[in-house]
């Protein structure tokens, strides 16, 4: 609920803080591994293999370009399985 997701927001700006500290990159690891908790969740679906690992490498990012293997995947055409012509 509401609390949980404050205790997430609090650990997150701790390792933020930790890692600024440290000079450690934390932005991108971060969208990762909330995309993976999202996805482990059932709160995201991606359209085929070559998308999730797309959204483990780059993080699901909302509002920007697709990255280069959700491109890839849709040029193969995954998740198209279920479509009629």
């Amino acid at each position: 609920g509401a609390r949980e997701a404050d205790v997430d927001q609090r650990i997150w700006a701790a390792l933020d803080a930790a890692g600024t500290a440290a000079n450690l990159p934390t932005h991108n690891p971060r969208r990762t591994l909330e995309y993976a908790e999202r996805a482990l969740a059932g709160k995201t679906t991606p359209k085929g293999p070559i998308d999730a690992a797309g959204h483990l490498i780059y993080g699901e990012r909302r509002k920007q370009a697709a990255n280069p293997a959700s491109t890839l995947s849709d040029a193969v055409g995954e998740g198209d399985e279920g479509e009629k012509p």
